[in-house]
């Protein structure tokens, strides 16, 4: 099975179907994993709803989001998952991500710390 999915405006979307989960296997076509969904263009819109996505759950942290317009039957939830502010976080989950957030925004006293 190919997890590749091409979506017009973006790249890098894979369908995480058949993967192991609790007891069991993902289903195929349900949960599909994206870069940013402002590179849509309209036709990419048109698959994405022709797959049958409804919600959207955006894990990026605020400093990443631009706004989005999704269509009408789209859900948008937000919830980062990473708490940039915890040094010791970051040391063990992509310091290296991190650190470089934290050189960009000036904090060069956590920066070295880190």
């Amino acid at each position: 099975m190919t997890r590749s999915i091409q979506w017009s405006g973006l790249h890098n979307i894979g369908d995480l179907g058949d993967l192991p989960a609790a007891g069991d296997d993902t289903v195929c076509g349900r949960v599909f994993r994206l870069p940013r969904l402002n590179g849509l263009d309209e036709a990419g819109w048109d698959a994405l709803l022709a797959s049958g996505v409804r919600t959207v759950v955006d894990l990026r942290n605020d400093d990443e989001v631009t706004p989005l317009a999704a269509p009408a039957g789209v859900t948008v939830h937000r919830r980062p998952v990473e708490d940039q502010g915890d040094i010791a976080f970051a040391r063990g989950h992509g310091a290296r991500g991190h650190r470089h957030r934290l050189l960009a925004r000036g904090n060069h006293d956590q920066f070295s710390s880190a």
